[in-house]
């Protein structure tokens, strides 16, 4: 159970003051952990992706990525900018279905594959 110094209440996380409690609870975590596995609707993506980048934590975010293109080539500038590891965490990209897949494109056995 998620336990928070604020007072709003912790059942209610809708509301706005429950998400801001929510984010102030979740910056320590980011700040002061190795590796924290982070599970907040999508709109604090962003902020909280960014905040980890910042002090110099490799990110492994759940889709969607963020809100918009725009967050999202921020964030990969970021990343690029303080070397860091950053990626949606699209997990069925290494399933071994993928590379199955992929040696048969590269092959030519599915024939001239256009998009994928």
């Amino acid at each position: 159970m998620f336990h928070s110094p604020c007072k709003s209440d912790p059942v209610n996380t809708v509301d706005r003051m429950s998400m801001q409690c929510t984010l102030v609870h979740l910056t320590g975590i980011i700040i002061d952990d190795n590796s924290p596995c982070v599970g907040v609707p999508h709109p604090g993506h962003y902020p909280l992706v960014q905040l980890a980048l910042n002090h110099g934590k490799h990110v492994l975010c759940e889709k969607p990525f963020t809100m918009n293109a725009k967050e999202a080539l921020v964030l990969m500038e970021l990343a690029k900018e303080k070397k860091l590891f950053l990626m949606e965490a699209m997990w069925t990209r290494f399933l071994p279905i993928a590379k199955y897949i992929s040696d048969l494109v590269k092959g030519g056995t599915l024939g001239d594959v256009r998009i994928v």
